[in-house]
């Protein structure tokens, strides 16, 4: 699903050139549920940003599902990231005057393949997915923060996402509904769903499949481990 290969990523100039990824080299497969760890200044966050479409590498290859995404432009990433890729974010990004079944509509105003009945009709299927089909009509502040995120989720499938990125998806949570988060999370990942999440907290990464660890924008572990 994924491929990167000799990735580097560099910000400002001279005495002021700090380097992100150094030479990353890694392979994500289909399917796979992947934690991405390390601490902050590691690189993580740069990498996931990059295998998000959210920035652009300045050397090195990335084939997402066969395609190389590395020299697309910015419009064709934006399509990518519509159809292709799912986010959930640790603060949730919902839009505070809209209902949950809008919030998770909302990918989809920027995709021709659902008409506006067809897009309610998804985004209700999806917060049932995610055990939120009572709650559709419910705002942002009306919900707990493991119900805002259960809408993040659901936001985050309604285009049916060949990856799914979580960066700190149980960041703002506490531990009972980050338990409820994660073995959603697992859900998915038992279902089919390829997903990378972005995590500093090892009882975390300890419910993924593998756990790539990241220090000085290099990967110095990549380990498989029980889900």
């Amino acid at each position: 699903m994924i491929k990167i290969e000799g990735l580097r990523r560099e910000y400002g100039e001279g005495d002021a050139r700090v380097m992100a990824l150094r030479d990353v080299s890694l392979q994500i497969a289909k399917n796979e549920f992947v934690a991405v760890m390390g601490s902050s200044g590691s690189g993580k966050s740069t990498l996931m940003n990059i295998l998000g479409c959210l920035d652009q590498q300045s050397a090195g290859h990335y084939w997402l599902d066969g395609r190389e995404v590395s020299s697309f432009d910015d419009e064709s990433l934006s399509a990518i990231r519509n159809r292709h890729i799912g986010f959930i974010f640790q603060t949730f990004h919902l839009l505070p005057r809209l209902t949950a079944q809008q919030n998770v509509m909302l990918p989809l105003r920027f995709s021709d393949t659902a008409d506006a009945a067809g897009a309610a009709a998804r985004a209700v299927e999806m917060l049932t997915r995610v055990g939120l089909g009572h709650r559709i009509d419910h705002r942002p502040f009306e919900m707990s923060g493991g119900q805002r995120q259960r809408v993040a989720i659901a936001r985050a499938l309604i285009n049916r996402p060949k990856v799914i990125f979580a960066d700190e998806p149980t960041g703002n949570l506490d531990s009972k509904t980050s338990e409820e988060i994660l073995e959603l999370l697992c859900a998915l990942h038992r279902e089919g769903q390829t997903i990378v999440m972005v995590t500093h907290e090892h009882e975390v990464a300890s419910r993924a499949q593998r756990i790539i660890r990241m220090s000085d924008g290099t990967v110095v572990e990549d380990s498989q481990c029980s889900v």
